[in-house]
């Protein structure tokens, strides 16, 4: 009855690699998707934790139990110290440089579209205060 949470727990816990590499290599624009991805399976990492210390208690060989929720307890830490070091890196360097590569491309444009509808061209633009 302890071993199957706790075979989510591992489970759930090797996803963390792949989400790893979507956050660090993936496409900038849905880092925000793997972030969310990172929260679920650490949430799901701990129901499955409870699910083993549930079924424990009702385990006759104690030292088994102990042995399982040993193992629950090392992995959660694990999981959970994993998961926090990605979810930094959801708003990291990378990300907030394609945020600000953005917001002038986007400011370019606004310059641009409004130098147009009043016929300006770019040097008379230029000299403007």
């Amino acid at each position: 009855a302890c071993q199957v949470p706790l075979k989510v727990m591992q489970t759930a816990f090797e996803t963390l690699d792949l989400l790893a590499a979507m956050i660090e290599k993936g496409n900038q624009n849905s880092v925000t998707d793997a972030g969310v991805g990172v929260l679920c399976v650490k949430t799901a990492v701990r129901g499955a934790y409870f699910n083993v210390l549930v079924n424990a208690k009702d385990l006759k060989d104690r030292t088994f139990a102990e042995n399982l929720i040993a193992e629950a307890k090392t992995l959660l830490a694990k999981n959970h110290a994993q998961a926090d070091e990605l979810i930094a890196k959801v708003g990291n360097s990378n990300r907030n440089l394609f945020e600000y590569e953005l917001q002038m491309d986007l400011i370019g444009k606004a310059i641009k579209q409004t130098r147009l509808e009043r016929n300006l061209t770019q040097e008379q633009l230029g000299k403007l205060k």
